[in-house]
């Protein structure tokens, strides 16, 4: 018989994956709808139970201590087994709830057509479509936290699991009256640890091409609007590059790889679900979906809005 006092409850291990996702308690709390000081609780009994700390502090944030790192690995696990034993005895919502991550980029161009295939894909059940960077949402799906992910990195940071992959073309862009004197740096729009700054750092660099960061951002609308004002160049997939910006063809710009889009999936998915989830984003999703330019115009022009 195992005692009352050597059981985890599900709840502490959800806490602690929250705040290793997020980096912050306080952020933590937000998401989970609770105080920080219960946030704080969670935690320190959780700790109590295993025996050790789980996160060191630093003025960078927080990182996983070896015992985090073990904890994160067998609560991931115990949180799928969980989600997956209610789903297999009939219990949890009627409806399921599909959580698909996709690369911020992607959102003027696809968002709608993506949901109105998922609806004719999958009708009895419910989707919720998230947005970030490559690296969050891979590692979400891997945490559990997403059913499956659309995403755009370079080429050795895509790992070789991936359900479905194709080449990406990637495209300098500017706005149309962007100029710099000859000689001078390039000045880079930096959306950091994206593939956009991976890719320019790397071209820049290996070309010995003066470069200098004129603005950081996390979030594309930012990055539009500083394009448009002519603030300065990026990185971003050729085939979703708006009407009003251009391909930066300048010939001080260094020549770019290919990168890789791929098809994330859970590997708690029942095969059915996987099946009807790769099938509905790589419709609509990938390098080869018929998403037409006038199409693309138009999702640009209302999602922009």
């Amino acid at each position: 018989m195992v005692l009352r006092s050597e059981v985890i409850p599900s709840e502490l291990l959800r806490t602690f994956l929250i705040i290793e996702r997020t980096g912050s308690y306080t952020e933590a709390a937000e998401n989970l709808g609770l105080t920080q000081p219960a946030i704080s609780s969670h935690m320190k009994r959780l700790q109590q139970m295993v025996g050790g700390e789980l996160f060191d502090r630093s003025a960078g944030g927080l990182t996983l201590t070896s015992k985090g790192e073990i904890v994160k690995h067998y609560a991931t696990r115990i949180i799928n087994l969980n989600w997956q034993m209610l789903r297999l005895c009939g219990g949890g919502e009627v409806k399921r709830t599909f959580r698909i991550g996709i690369q911020n980029v992607f959102a003027p161009s696809h968002l709608l057509k993506l949901k109105e295939n998922l609806s004719r894909r999958i009708p009895e059940h419910r989707t919720v479509i998230t947005f970030g960077t490559g690296a969050e949402i891979q590692d979400d799906v891997n945490a559990g936290y997403l059913d499956a992910a659309f995403v755009v990195r370079s080429a050795e940071d895509i790992a070789s699991q991936a359900d479905e992959r194709w080449d990406e073309t990637m495209s300098w862009v500017c706005s149309h009256n962007f100029a710099v004197g000859e000689g001078r740096p390039v000045p880079l729009l930096s959306w950091p640890n994206s593939v956009s700054d991976r890719l320019a750092v790397a071209a820049f660099s290996g070309n010995d091409t003066p470069y200098t960061i004129s603005l950081v951002a996390y979030d594309l609308t930012t990055h539009l609007a500083a394009l448009r004002a002519g603030l300065g160049v990026c990185i971003l997939p050729k085939r979703v590059i708006p009407n009003d910006l251009k391909v930066a063809a300048f010939h001080f710009l260094p020549p770019l790889p290919m990168a890789v889009s791929a098809i994330y999936l859970n590997e708690g998915l029942q095969q059915d679900e996987a099946s009807n989830l790769l099938n509905a984003i790589a419709e609509v999703m990938p390098p080869n979906a018929p998403l037409g330019p006038e199409a693309q115009g138009q999702e640009q022009e209302s999602a922009l809005i």
